[in-house]
């Protein structure tokens, strides 16, 4: 075997090691980017978590003014407080959802059910007074998809939690 023929070999060697490694580091690198995806979503899970549990112990009252501009205006100091700094919390949260699925770190279909429940709330009477009063602390582009999430809001029957519709004898009871 000549010496031209060795030199060959060997750097037919170096470079199906080289992409062996490039493969490896491809691999690597899928693997770390799916970590980071099902970490960020258990942060943004826990971060829900945490601001519901402040919620659930929320007052009527509270609860109320989610439907109604006007029970929202009536509230007490410390409640309307109260109430301003939750929903500030919860939607800060969805900013936060929307900016982490533009850049890649949340599914689509997470962010899609995501925007779909921010539509159902801000189509509620007391939620869209609160958001058109105070979207200006969001950030121009987040304010500009969920003024487009807005849809027409549907009386609610706030015992019964369903939606009042002539004929329904549950949501007239």
């Amino acid at each position: 075997m000549s010496l031209e023929t060795v030199y060959f070999i060997g750097q037919t060697i170096a470079v199906i090691a080289i992409l062996v490694s490039l493969i490896f580091v491809g691999i690597q690198m899928r693997d770390g980017n799916r970590l980071a995806r099902a970490q960020m979503h258990q942060q943004i899970a826990d971060s829900f978590t945490e601001v519901v549990a402040v919620m659930i112990d929320e007052n009527a009252d509270f609860y109320e003014a989610l439907y109604s501009s006007k029970i929202y205006q009536s509230l007490s100091r410390e409640n309307f407080e109260q109430f301003n700094a939750r929903r500030l919390a919860l939607w800060k949260h969805y900013e936060n959802v929307f900016y982490q699925y533009k850049n890649g770190f949340v599914a689509e279909e997470y962010w899609q059910s995501t925007s779909q429940y921010m539509a159902l709330l801000v189509s509620r009477d007391g939620i869209r007074f609160w958001w058109e009063g105070r979207k200006q602390t969001f950030a121009a582009e987040f304010t500009t998809v969920v003024d487009g999430l807005v849809i027409p809001a549907m009386p609610l029957d706030m015992k019964s939690h369903s939606v009042s519709t002539p004929g329904n004898d549950e949501a007239d009871a």
